[in-house]
């Protein structure tokens, strides 16, 4: 979907979520990201202007992993009352809900303060931070991270089924091997994955986990 085209979807949309016919909607921008498509934009209504993130799955995908929306709305909405910060989810729609995108979507506030680290070289302000300061932000990330393990996913996370099992989470990354555009990096992969597989606890801590916990995916 380009630009064009959502910005004609979206006056509806905000009209209908605003419940006001005289809203207008401008700023429509493609944001950065790889698990789906991302887009900025701003709603002008009588009270001022809001600014809002749409992200949508790629298309010609199935909705399942990271592009099924309601997961990442799921995991989301179970941080809130939390100490982790999160955006919070304003709008989504799941597979029944196709009126507005043609697919499902969840929308959130826009983060105007702060920055990624980047990655590529696109770090260049971490560097001039002082030693201190990189701790902090650290340990910063590690309160976060295991904020999301205290989740009490029993109660909040029931649409993201039952517990994947600590076999399952080793053996599941055969398929990204096999699929490997330098196989002759990843030669040790055997090795370790047999390693793993005979050293797995007994009774692991069950918990929310996020699945790609770096710098470049921190506010």
């Amino acid at each position: 979907m380009d630009v064009a085209e959502l910005s004609e979807r979206l006056v509806p949309f905000a009209r209908a979520k605003y419940d006001d016919p005289d809203v207008t909607v401008d700023e429509v921008v493609t944001m950065p990201g790889h698990a789906g498509f991302a887009y900025g934009f701003a709603v002008h209504h009588a009270g001022g202007v809001d600014r809002w993130f749409l992200r949508l799955p790629p298309p010609d995908v199935r909705w399942r992993g990271t592009a099924d929306m309601l997961r990442q709305v799921t995991a989301l909405e179970a941080l809130e009352g939390t100490a982790v910060p999160h955006c919070h989810v304003r709008w989504s729609g799941g597979p029944d809900d196709l009126e507005w995108f043609g697919r499902p979507y969840f929308v959130v506030e826009q983060l105007d303060d702060g920055s990624v680290v980047g990655m590529g070289g696109g770090a260049g302000w971490v560097s001039d931070l002082t030693a201190a300061q990189r701790t902090q932000m650290g340990r910063q990330a590690m309160d976060a991270l295991a904020g999301i393990h205290r989740v009490e996913w029993q109660e909040r996370c029931a649409y993201l089924g039952e517990p994947v099992s600590l076999a399952d989470d080793v053996t599941r990354w055969d398929r990204f091997v096999d699929k490997a555009a330098d196989p002759e990096a990843l030669g040790d992969v055997p090795a370790l994955r047999q390693l793993l597989l005979d050293r797995l606890p007994a009774a692991a801590h069950v918990g929310l986990f996020h699945g790609d916990f770096q710098f470049s995916n921190l506010w």
